[in-house]
């Protein structure tokens, strides 16, 4: 099956566009840039993505969320082109396709996900995936079973102290007090949201910005270790979080977009 996209869509850098990529039960093939994501498989094609997998229906439509193909980068793009003069020169992103993330099939994982990157290595956030996967058959878990394994289970997949927080998490979802789907919604203000997630417990300011900015809310800076760690060397002298604001402030609502697309700029060198 092939999945149509954007004029401006680049599959390459979409799947390595951050780790997701290396996530069970997501991994990708270099060599052949083949994307997969359990028995599904995605590799570019001249007129889109070429799908091969389970159920037709369910496999477009969770393809098409996860390749972020449905966003509109235009204002994102046009103030890319302007760049250049005053803060960083993104004028290359619009050539590129790049600014689409690749997303799980449901905000759910993308949320576990999330606070499996908290605090820790990258080796271990991709070691508690991959266990959990393991855990579930080959599956990422639904809310229910993360509560089955509980902390316990959690703690043998090696997350630690993370492991209560993400079983309470999952227990909101599944009693329904907490639906992470919705999130996708454009009309929900972005202080809502981003109020909504630091209520969980475990999500504090990075998960929150990052976790908007997969449900389409850039103006969340998602600022840790590494990013500030990067800037340093891409500026020549370390920046306060004031001044990296300051640096992305002309982006507006694209901020955070504008931020990510330059600190892996050289994820794929020209």
């Amino acid at each position: 099956m092939l999945i149509a996209v954007p004029d401006d869509f680049d599959f390459r850098r979409t799947v390595r566009s951050h780790g997701w990529s290396s996530l069970a039960p997501f991994s990708l093939d270099q060599d052949t840039w083949t994307l997969r994501y359990g028995p599904l498989t995605m590799t570019e094609d001249r007129d889109g993505v070429r799908l091969r997998g389970t159920r037709r229906k369910v496999d477009a439509a969770a393809v098409a969320h996860m390749l972020h193909v449905d966003v509109d980068l235009g204002d994102f793009y046009g103030l890319c082109r302007d760049s250049g003069q005053r803060g960083p020169d993104l004028r290359w992103v619009p050539a590129a396709g790049a600014g689409r993330l690749l997303r799980s099939p449901t905000v759910f994982e993308d949320l576990l996900k999330l606070v499996a990157t908290t605090n820790c290595s990258w080796s271990l956030t991709a070691r508690m995936c991959e266990a959990l996967v393991e855990a579930c058959a080959g599956r990422f878990p639904t809310p229910a079973e993360v509560v089955s394994l509980g902390a316990d289970g959690l703690r043998a997949c090696s997350f630690g102290y993370r492991a209560q927080a993400v079983v309470e998490i999952a227990r909101r979802v599944d009693a329904g007090d907490v639906d992470p789907q919705s999130w996708l919604d454009p009309a929900i203000p972005s202080p809502d949201l981003r109020a909504e997630v630091l209520a969980l417990p475990g999500c504090g300011p990075y998960v929150a910005d990052h976790m908007c900015r997969l449900v389409d809310h850039y103006d969340g800076l998602g600022l840790d270790s590494w990013v500030r760690a990067k800037l340093a060397r891409l500026v020549g002298r370390r920046l306060d979080d004031r001044q990296i604001a300051r640096r992305y402030r002309r982006f507006g609502r694209w901020c955070g977009l504008a931020l990510w697309c330059e600190v892996t700029a050289d994820w794929f060198p020209s």
